[in-house]
């Protein structure tokens, strides 16, 4: 496991709101629950692709403990409801070709629409590009038209699955000469929870 990238703490204003955005630690755990559980049915299914209302501990441990490398995971935190508040997660996990990650993204349902997916996807993928990777792709449900927008928007291509005609794939190539610039920026989309990643 790598150390804790404290470089990539950052703080980030949206809509006249203060947030800290920085990748996940496992001290994070009672947080990450509350995050879930606080989700609507809509939101949890577009994430977990079931009706899931709760996790496990043990699943919210694996969301949290990551290594930096081949799993990497951003957070944004904000002060309300309470301080330290997880409002939005990015995460990738790496597949078992190295060279390519799957993503997930989800964001707390008073936090869609606001560009707080945006701003979480643009350091995810940045951090996946400085680790090596060469290709990121996650599954969306083909009805989450603002979580394939914002694919849109970071240069991600949609793949229908045949086998699964209810699901997208989305496809960035992370090495691609010419690849889209997805420098930070805080213009807003509509973003809102893809695939089912832990």
């Amino acid at each position: 496991m790598s150390a804790y990238p404290a470089d990539c703490e950052e703080e980030l204003e949206l809509h006249g709101v203060r947030l800290l955005i920085r990748p996940i630690r496992s001290t994070d755990l009672d947080e990450e629950l509350r995050f879930v559980r606080g989700l609507s049915p809509e939101s949890a299914y577009h994430r977990f692709f079931s009706p899931v209302h709760d996790i496990s501990l043990q699943m919210a441990q694996k969301f949290t403990e990551v290594d930096y490398e081949s799993s990497m995971a951003f957070i944004a935190l904000a002060a309300l409801p309470r301080a330290g508040s997880i409002v939005g997660v990015a995460r990738y996990i790496a597949k078992p070709d190295p060279a390519q990650c799957e993503f997930a993204v989800t964001i707390a349902d008073e936090w869609q629409h606001r560009g707080l997916g945006l701003a979480l996807m643009q350091r995810l993928i940045a951090y996946a590009r400085r680790r090596g990777f060469l290709l990121m792709e996650g599954s969306v449900m083909q009805d989450n038209a603002g979580m394939r927008g914002l694919g849109m928007r970071l240069g991600f291509t949609a793949h229908t699955d045949p086998e699964d005609p209810a699901t997208v794939t989305l496809r960035l190539a992370l090495g691609a000469k010419g690849a889209p610039n997805v420098s930070h920026a805080t213009t807003p989309a509509n973003a809102t929870n893809a695939t089912n990643l832990p």
